[in-house]
C-alpha cells in the first residue's frame, strides 16, 4: 500500500486500524534511526506471530529538492522522520486490507 501526502510532514506515528476502530498496528518514527521501524501490535488471538514482523513500513520524500527539505525536527515534536510518501508492505507479497491509516505529526512547510 503506498501512500502520498499533499505536504512533507514529520510523521512521529503510522497507525493502521482494524474495521472496528481499533488499532492492528502503530508504527513509531525515531529522528535518530531516520526510519519508523518500531511497530507495537495489538494482536487479537487471531495468531500467536506477531502481525509487525509480517509487515515493513518505509517512509520516503518524494518530488522535493534536498535544499527544501529540513534538517531538525519542529520545536514541538519529540522525534520524527520527515516523509510526504509511506510503503507498507507484507513481507512475503501478499495482499491485505487495510481499512483506515492515520500518520500522526505535523505538517512541515518547505523552503
Amino acid at each position: 500500500l503506498k501512500v502520498s501526502l499533499d505536504q512533507l510532514s514529520c510523521v512521529e506515528q503510522l497507525i493502521w486500524y482494524h474495521t472496528d476502530t481499533t488499532p492492528r498496528q502503530t508504527w513509531t518514527c525515531s529522528e535518530n534511526k531516520n526510519e519508523c521501524s518500531v511497530c507495537t501490535d495489538s494482536d487479537d488471538g487471531d495468531d500467536s506471530d506477531s502481525a509487525c514482523a509480517s509487515f515493513s513500513l518505509t517512509v520516503s520524500i518524494v518530488g522535493l529538492r534536498p535544499e527544501n527539505i529540513p534538517t531538525i525536527a519542529p520545536h514541538d515534536v519529540a522525534d520524527c522522520v520527515f516523509g510526504n510518501t509511506f510503503l507498507l508492505q507484507k513481507e512475503d507479497g501478499s495482499e491485505f486490507t487495510v481499512f483506515e491509516l492515520a500518520v500522526i505529526g505535523v505538517e512541515e512547510a518547505t523552503r
